[in-house]
């Protein structure tokens, strides 16, 4: 095999490699759902309201305690939507996924049993008995996620000054942004304007 051909072979081998080992770990959707309650596993997928599949159905969420951020920036980060039913799993990697951000300083939730709004009659015969109609509430602390930034160096006959600023939640909606400012030269005409 010439050398060419063994190089091209050798980085073929190590992207299959590292391809497969990101398909590891991407989690697939039917173990999200499946629910262990003790003889045999039940796919919450294919029989979602089924008596061993602890889903329950979400009409609503109500998300409290938000200052700065949006509210679509909680709900994007949820397992399933309003309407849909959620495992217990995807409940508590949905409250995992918010903690996570690094926005909040606790984040609690809580479901509420036929505390859905509006007529009695329409949620009693959309939904059955035995899935009553819930609420998710989630009650979130939000942290401070503005870092400012400021030094100031003399030495050697030079002087630096930095200010900075840095937000991961930049306008409420989790965007990272951030500015510096920076500003070197001589001590002796540093804050002379056209000195630095």
């Amino acid at each position: 095999m010439t050398p060419t051909i063994r190089h091209t072979a050798g980085a073929l081998a190590r992207v299959a490699s590292i391809t497969c080992a990101l398909l590891a770990l991407l989690p697939t959707r039917a173990d999200a759902q499946v629910d262990y309650r003790g003889e045999e596993p039940v796919s919450c997928l294919q029989e979602p309201r089924g008596p061993r599949c602890r889903s329950v159905r979400i009409d609503a969420v109500l998300v409290e305690g938000l200052g700065r951020t949006e509210r679509h920036v909680i709900t994007r980060e949820l397992l399933f939507e309003e309407g849909g039913y959620a495992s217990e799993r995807q409940l508590a990697e949905s409250m995992a996924r918010l903690r996570n951000m690094g926005l909040f300083r606790e984040v609690r939730y809580e479901l509420l049993t036929n505390a859905v709004s509006g007529p009695k009659d329409a949620v009693e015969a959309e939904v059955p008995s035995r899935f009553p109609a819930r609420v998710l509430r989630i009650v979130v602390d939000e942290r401070w996620t503005l870092l400012p930034a400021f030094s100031y160096l003399q030495g050697g006959g030079l002087s630096q000054l930095v200010v900075a600023a840095y937000d991961i939640n930049a306008g409420g909606r989790f965007i990272e942004l951030g500015a510096q400012y920076e500003r070197l030269g001589f001590s002796d005409t540093f804050w002379q304007s056209g000195g630095a």
